[in-house]
């Protein structure tokens, strides 16, 4: 071999060492999902990466809105066959509910401009909408249609999660889904006030994910975008708060991440999991929290852009008294780009401690009959099993376990046991409301207004009172619609009706009767229902640990000093 050919392939080795070398180095960051610039020195072994505004929203783009008032909330984000951007959502334009404002631009980090308004019938709104809300587009596999879904709230209180559909490569017109097999050809699915929808395709689960809110971040799957499974609780709220809202989840370096709002108006917390169907405890597992509200997330030559509206720029819940949701001090919507750096050097806002209340004094003198409304609702009762009619998981943590929760609009009927009142009772149950549902809301509910019909309810002004038809109507002063748990009683020993709250006497009123008792009458919880399914003055809260009584409790069983 002569000079010039060792030359030649030594050359040649030299060169095959050094790209195994650079392909070792690439292989390493992609193994370990490491940007380029980032060496594995820098974190430790494994680290996890989270997202970070890149900016304060003062300083961040505003895309849509025209002026410092005008009020915007949810939205969706999404790109034409033009390559243009839109921007759809609530309010805008003098508008609350009763359609959406759009917004197009040519540049995602630039002004947006307003067009048409999107309806719910295409060019008007439905006379039984009551309210359109949080919209979310994407497009089937084949580029040719955007789906929108949307919370359609109708007059009646029903929750639907409907579908509009646009076929215009410029997205400018959308119209109701047009497909046979759903309600009203629109209509995916319906109930548990579903609400705040983000969809997409994860390959490796290869089917459609749907995160949506309704009290809990719940879970639908598709293989086409039209029909969705049964819904699954991927995380329930924090104690202390009412509910989940706008959640918004992305795949990211091996990881599912979920952006919720909801727990601090003010604020996005975020989670990370490896199980797109569970994200587990909202305060042992948060990561975190950024200042912000309904987040959209997309993504534009390599990089992640988050988008918000109704944003508060400061620190959310601390800066309130009481412990109230952080307002929004910022009006539009915002767009920055969303970093993604090592879990260790994230700097985050923290989550509040839920409000810690006053123990409850839970009453364990043997009851006669007994609901504890935990586990899948299957109560034992009178040592017999029974099942609600209602296959909801209508659920939250309450003073004992679980608690059966009401939406407004559910009710639950209990077909075979009810239980005698007798002529000297103690009822003893927990309620919690944050809010009513109109002017009368029946927690439960037995038979016609008639002879032994029985009726405990919440009178307009957020009191809790008592009704049997014998007895008579007693509203007494005590206030539970303040969203906290209270402690109710009602006694009565043939001559005197009293009423407890948390402990203490509110109501005494004498009164000489004994109570009826019909046989064919059902207990119903949650609405006044005198022939189920007949239904009104539905109920919105919660209820736990029922028990009744077939005599008069002592002050020291019910805790009273």
């Amino acid at each position: 071999m002569n000079k010039t050919n060792a030359l030649y392939l030594k050359r040649i080795i030299l060169l095959l060492a050094l790209v195994l070398m650079l392909n070792a180095a690439v292989s390493c960051n992609d193994a370990n999902n490491l940007p380029s610039e980032t060496t594995p020195d820098m974190i430790g072994e494994n680290e996890m990466y989270v997202p970070q505004l890149s900016t304060t929203w003062y300083n961040a783009q505003k895309i849509v809105g025209e002026d410092g008032s005008e009020f915007l909330s949810d939205f969706l984000l999404i790109k034409d066959t033009k390559s243009r951007w839109h921007c759809i959502g609530i309010g805008g334009q003098g508008h609350i509910q009763d359609s959406f404002f759009h917004a197009i631009g040519d540049d995602l980090l630039a002004p947006f401009t307003y067009t048409d308004r999107v309806y719910s019938n295409g060019s008007t709104s439905l006379s039984t909408t009551d309210w359109m809300w949080a919209p979310y587009a994407i497009y089937t596999k084949d580029g040719k249609t955007a789906y929108m879904y949307y919370h359609h709230q109708t007059k009646s209180h029903r929750s639907e999660m409907r579908m509009l559909q646009s076929v215009d490569p410029t997205l400018e017109q959308w119209i109701p889904a047009n497909i046979n097999d759903l309600e009203e050809n629109c209509i995916a699915f319906t109930g548990d006030s579903c609400r705040d929808a983000c969809v997409f395709y994860d390959e490796e689960a290869c089917k459609y994910l749907m995160y949506y809110a309704t009290v809990n971040i719940c879970l639908r799957t598709s293989d086409d975008l039209i029909h969705w499974s049964e819904p699954t609780i991927v995380m329930t709220p924090p104690d202390g708060f009412q509910a989940a809202e706008s959640p918004y989840v992305v795949k990211r370096h091996g990881y599912y991440y979920l952006f919720v709002s909801g727990y601090d108006y003010g604020r996005v917390a975020v989670y990370a999991s490896k199980d797109y169907s569970d994200f587990g405890h909202p305060v042992r597992d948060l990561l975190g929290e950024l200042n912000g509200h309904a987040p959209e997330i997309v993504s534009v030559d390599g990089k992640d852009y988050i988008a918000c509206a109704a944003i508060n720029a400061t620190d959310g819940k601390d800066v309130y008294p009481g412990g109230k949701p952080g307002e929004h001090n910022i009006s539009g919507v915002y767009i920055q780009e969303l970093k993604w750096v090592p879990k260790s050097q994230a700097q985050w806002l923290k989550l509040p401690a839920p409000v810690v209340e006053e123990e409850h004094h839970i009453i364990t003198a043997e009851p006669d009959y007994y609901w504890s409304f935990d586990g899948n609702l299957i109560e034992q009762i009178t040592d017999t099993q029974t099942e609600f009619t209602s296959t909801r998981e209508n659920t939250i943590d309450g003073v004992v376990n679980e608690a059966l929760w009401f939406d407004g609009e559910s009710k639950y009927i209990m077909p075979q046991f009810d239980f005698i009142l007798e002529k000297n009772f103690t009822i003893s149950f927990y309620i919690v409301m944050d809010e009513k549902n109109g002017d009368f809301n029946v927690l439960l509910s037995k038979g016609d207004k008639t002879t032994g019909h029985l009726e405990i309810y919440v009178t307009p002004s957020g009191t809790i009172s008592f009704y049997q038809n014998e007895i008579g109507i007693h509203d007494t002063t005590g206030m539970v619609c303040d969203g906290k748990w209270h402690h109710v009683v009602f006694t009565y020993d043939g001559n005197t009706l009293m009423g407890y709250l948390d402990g203490e006497k509110i109501y005494t009123a004498n009164v000489i009767a004994v109570p009826q008792n019909v046989d064919d009458t059902q207990l119903v919880f949650g609405c006044m229902s005198p022939r189920p399914p007949e239904a009104f003055y539905y109920f919105n809260g919660g209820i736990d640990e029922l028990k009744v009584f077939n005599r008069v409790l002592t002050d020291t069983e019910l805790g009273i000093n």
